[in-house]
């Protein structure tokens, strides 16, 4: 286990951070240059992934499922749109039954795919995760188990009743002078002299006001796109996320849970990952990004995975 810093030597990022975004106007035209330039180098292939997956007669299952238990989370993140200053969603747990409810439905079909104990909140803030996350080992063996934290509830002993079972742990370390929090220092200081417990395990030294995508155009941080991706979405082919309450969100980005394509607490997740709210979607977001407010303004050309 290292601690990552994409700030330590000369890249990209850093010469954006250090010298473009201190002139906004310059640095939208770059963005603008760059996203443009990436779309065109990424769009073929995601039409051809679109592609493969629809010819496939029984539309295959998704890949990826994010899991929302709390709807809140203690960051201040300048790029979130749920931060916790400008968050305006109330204050919400999931309901017991419907996590359950949730893993066995995966169970009954052998899922294989990565199950996220997160979405846009603080996934430790829900202090039944760990109960929650032993169990989902046990129910779906064969999943690929992944939380991303801020590691600020973290100490030594709640991070091994997660380093057990998760296949993954992501802690993001949010500092603006790019120093180690004191319980994350202590926790990589375990994971070096028990280097078992270092495996899985990812600490990334990360900017509170950093800018980065525009969050299905709700990045606090980020100014509307003068002008739209010219790139389709894999998003909808490949993730489902739950909401609390049970909603389904598009997709990852949208933290505010703006569209709604059915509701876990009331329908299998089969059903509504094969069910028309979800078909009319793809077929907008096969060809591209108009049709949907979120989506115009989004310049998100990846689906996440567990590495980051």
């Amino acid at each position: 286990m290292k601690v990552e810093n994409e700030y330590e030597k000369f890249s990209l990022k850093l010469f954006v951070r250090k010298y473009l975004q201190k002139s906004p106007y310059i640095y939208d035209k770059f963005i603008q240059f760059y996203r443009d330039l990436r779309a065109k180098k990424i769009s073929h292939n995601i039409l051809n992934d679109i592609k493969k997956i629809k010819r496939i007669k029984n539309f295959p299952i998704f890949t990826q499922i994010q899991v929302e238990t709390f709807s809140k989370c203690n960051g201040g993140c300048s790029f979130c749109p749920v931060n916790r200053f400008v968050d305006p969603r109330s204050s919400e747990l999931m309901k017991e039954e419907l996590f359950y409810k949730i893993i066995n439905e995966l169970s009954e079909i052998d899922y294989s795919g990565i199950f996220y104990f997160h979405m846009n909140n603080e996934p430790l803030l829900d202090k039944r995760i760990y109960k929650f996350v032993k169990d989902t080992r046990k129910t779906l063996p064969k999943a690929t188990l992944s939380l991303w934290t801020n590691g600020t509830p973290l100490n030594v002993e709640k991070f091994i009743i997660l380093a057990d079972d998760l296949d993954h742990l992501v802690i993001d370390n949010y500092s603006n002078e790019l120093k180690l929090h004191p319980n994350i220092s202590t926790i990589k200081k375990f994971c070096e002299d028990n280097p078992k417990y270092g495996k899985n395990v990812r600490i990334r030294l990360r900017l509170e006001d950093e800018i980065l995508d525009t969050r299905a155009s709700r990045a606090p941080n980020r100014k509307p796109l003068k002008k739209q991706v010219k790139a389709p979405c894999l998003y909808t082919f490949k993730q489902i996320n739950v909401r609390p309450d049970g909603k389904i969100s598009l997709c990852c980005n949208d933290a505010l849970g703006e569209v709604t394509l059915g509701d876990a607490s009331k329908d299998s997740l089969i059903d509504i990952w094969r069910g028309k709210q979800f078909n009319d979607v793809r077929k907008i977001l096969s060809v591209s990004r108009s049709g949907i407010d979120i989506c115009e303004g989004c310049d998100t050309m990846h689906v996440p995975n567990p590495n980051g």
